[in-house]
């Protein structure tokens, strides 16, 4: 398990919700399959598919539910395998919260039609590299986020979301080098 602790302004939307899943997904062809949120993320920047845990859910079969959602792909439950837990302090304006995420890989073995769904207004295809240069982006954003519901600033998010793509991202290779060697 790992804590990441951070300070900032405002609370980001999605530390009101305590558990979420996050799941990074490789197609056959080698790509990672993010999502992006238009006019939520910053330009350029896309996310792990994932989100809430229902009160009482497993947190892989809510990574199951999450990819049936957000892509419209019905998968078995155990094709998802686990990358680790991050929980993330953030200390607040109004008080310290915590968010708990549960990390999830899958390797999608051949062609899907991948469709944005649900909240997800697109899909983004990286590389390993292109993944790893937006993952650097996500520690440097500037900027803020405002709506009715929400506002924080943009470095806030992409402190917390960074360190959580940049640690999915390793635990996933690391599990695909065991993976070769069995």
């Amino acid at each position: 398990m790992y804590i990441d602790e951070v300070t900032i302004d405002q609370p980001i939307g999605n530390l009101y919700r305590k558990n979420h899943v996050l799941i990074l997904v490789k197609n056959n062809h080698g790509k990672y399959i993010l999502g992006q949120k238009k006019n939520f993320y910053a330009d350029g920047i896309s996310r792990m598919l994932g989100g809430g845990l229902n009160d009482g859910e497993d947190p892989q079969t809510a990574a199951q539910r999450e990819i049936e959602e957000e892509l419209k792909l019905k998968l078995n439950r155990d094709n998802f395998f686990p990358l680790g837990q991050i929980i993330t302090k953030a200390n607040t304006a109004i008080g310290v919260m915590y968010m708990k995420v549960y990390l999830f890989g899958l390797i999608l073995k051949e062609d899907v039609d991948i469709v944005a769904n649900d909240d997800i207004s697109g899909i983004s295809a990286y590389s390993e590299k292109d993944l790893e240069l937006m993952i650097s982006k996500m520690f440097k954003l500037t900027g803020e986020f405002r709506n009715d519901n929400f506002y924080f600033l943009h470095n806030d998010w992409g402190r917390i979301y960074g360190f959580i793509h940049e640690l999915a991202l390793k635990n996933f290779k690391k599990n695909e080098i065991i993976s070769k060697d069995r």
